[in-house]
């Protein structure tokens, strides 16, 4: 009787120490391995396992953990078959078969030349994406990384490739005193309130009150939906985010939003012009104005306004949507937007930074630009005909004017430098999302005598000719 110890317990150990079993003439003495747990090793022994359950557990494999590696196929296959084939090696389950027992052969396909270049090419991708995180990881903090989902992108030879995103971002807010957070929240709250009961408003007054349907007032209606919109994309968000303890917002979220506020402001600015364009063939183009500003027109601003809006956030879109984030996800605003989001991405955001001035930047300049030209051409027109005098027509135009500057302001400082060394621009863009959309309403109810006029006249509606009866 021969005694042996067994050390190690491999494949090979296993195999030894059933044929002592079977032969009889062999004692096996001890089985020690401190890394393979006593109960594996019992059931090593009594786990025989047929060619069907290594086959199943070759093709799990190439299914899983070594997906993109290990390829598997049951058809019938030949040699030229696995020309340029990607993968390292391939099972052809087809010829595989059971010798034994215990030994099985299974046969494997591969490419010598070009599986082997293609894990090349992997090892160069994984070392670059690795070099990317390194490179963030250098210089943002550690807990500003969230890697939960998986983007895929493909290689020059079609391989798709799997590298970590980040599926939320954090953003930072206004301030992180207590006593700013409880300002902003009043702030907000009372303002959004007012953007929301003072549009509606206007709106509800165009459409019961037969005296404001006029082209203006279609306009302006308009152009009080698009303010409520483009507040209502930030602020709730806002509000709710303050008392937060993590001030996240998901991607798609993020994404949503910066689509909607780019619809709604591209949207605003058409409509702006329209208004802008109204004053003055109201000013300089009376006899003619009805027939300029016809039911046609204005409909045909709007519509243009809304068309201009999706074109203007869809071509920018197109180039975040399919941008790589591995890495930093705090977003130093309170709100998402192209240039905050843009340079988290995990590439060189040179070309992308052209982009945004090119579209948000040169469009904010030229209409800015454009309507302060048209007003000025339109109070020169005035004092002209007037012999100087530009009261009426300053008074007109002044609210206009004033809408302009406060709207356009933020929007220049931001997209013309679409990546500021400050953080000046959240703070410029509450005007945007909270005082701009009040002081449209503000201007029309307060000192706009056409609306004053029909609230009285509602007024008279609800409570009759004679007041509330007794």
């Amino acid at each position: 009787m021969v005694k042996v110890r067994v050390k190690r317990f491999g494949h090979i150990a296993r195999l030894v120490t059933m044929a002592a079993f079977n032969a009889g003439k062999v004692e096996i003495v001890t089985i020690s391995d401190a890394f393979t747990d006593l109960s594996y090793m019992v059931y090593m022994f009594h786990m025989i396992p047929s060619m069907s359950d290594i086959k199943k557990v070759v093709k799990q494999a190439s299914d899983g953990f070594l997906e993109d590696i290990l390829g598997y196929v049951e058809d019938q296959v030949v040699s030229c078959d696995f020309n340029n084939d990607t993968y390292s090696s391939t099972v052809d389950a087809g010829t595989g078969i059971a010798l034994s027992d215990h030994i099985v052969k299974l046969l494997s396909w591969y490419d010598s030349t070009f599986g082997y270049n293609n894990q090349v090419v992997d090892v160069m991708i994984l070392m670059a994406f690795r070099d990317l995180i390194t490179f963030h990881h250098s210089r943002s903090p550690i807990h500003s990384f969230a890697f939960s989902d998986w983007l895929f992108i493909t290689s020059a030879n079609g391989y798709n490739k799997c590298l970590s995103v980040v599926s939320e971002f954090v953003l930072t807010g206004l301030s992180n005193s207590w006593a700013m957070h409880l300002f902003l929240f009043w702030f907000f709250s009372v303002f959004y309130m007012g953007i929301i009961l003072g549009n509606l408003f206007i709106v509800f007054m165009v459409i019961i009150d037969s005296h404001l349907h006029t082209p203006m007032y279609f306009l302006l209606a308009n152009l009080s939906l698009l303010d409520l919109g483009l507040s209502s994309t930030t602020v709730p968000k806002a509000i709710t985010n303050l008392f937060a303890d993590r001030k996240i917002i998901s991607f798609p979220k993020c994404i949503i939003q910066i689509f909607f506020i780019h619809v709604m402001g591209g949207g605003e600015m058409v409509l702006l012009i329209a208004m802008a364009y109204d004053r003055y063939t109201a000013i300089c183009k009376p006899l003619h104005y009805l027939t300029i500003m016809s039911p046609k027109t204005c409909v045909s601003f709007v519509v243009t306004a809304w068309i201009v809006g999706i074109i203007h956030a869809v071509s920018q879109f197109v180039f975040v949507i399919n941008l790589p984030f591995c890495g930093p996800n705090e977003v130093d605003s309170f709100y998402c937007d192209f240039p905050q989001v843009v340079k988290l991405a995990c590439v060189d955001t040179y070309k992308l930074e052209f982009v945004i001035i090119a579209n948000s930047g040169f469009i904010s300049m030229a209409t800015f630009f454009s309507l302060i030209i048209s007003y000025i051409f339109i109070l020169v027109t005035v004092w002209k005909r007037s012999s100087g005098d530009l009261s009426k027509a300053f008074i007109t135009l002044s609210p206009h004017i004033t809408v302009v500057i406060l709207f356009f302001t933020p929007c220049m400082f931001l997209y013309t430098w679409p990546f500021p060394t400050t953080s000046l621009d959240k703070y410029l863009f509450i005007v945007d999302f909270a005082i701009t959309p009040l002081l449209n309403p503000a201007i029309c109810t307060l000192r706009n005598k056409d609306m004053g006029a029909a609230m009285r006249r509602l007024g008279k509606r609800i409570v009759g000719p004679h007041g509330i009866s007794q």
